[in-house]
């Protein structure tokens, strides 16, 4: 089970937060969608879960255990829709797919 305690993230010379105090447990062996419109944060909270990026504030745990973005870097699968990759070269996506 992941549970995500208040988490916020705000960008680097950005005043408004990307997440604002999110909190949600996504159990296990689930299936979960998230849905929302553009710019609501979806991206971010998926870095975030990825390991990717790191919170401003609030905290993640994998089975009541605190994780850090290491944590989850190590357990996670990466998918993204191909506009994302267009302009990464080959080279770069064959060395990130031999980290995983």
């Amino acid at each position: 089970m992941i549970t995500l305690t208040s988490i916020t993230h705000t960008y680097r010379g950005e005043i408004v937060p990307a997440l604002l105090d999110v909190s949600l447990t996504l159990g296990e062996s689930t299936v979960t969608a998230l849905v929302g419109p553009n710019g609501s944060g979806k991206t971010t909270l998926m870095q975030i879960l990825g390991g990717l990026l790191a919170p401003t504030s609030g905290s993640i745990s994998i089975d009541a255990a605190q994780a850090s973005a290491d944590d989850l870097f190590a357990d996670s699968i990466m998918a993204s829709s191909s506009r994302d990759l267009d302009d990464v070269p080959a080279t770069i996506l064959i060395q990130y797919a031999r980290l995983r």
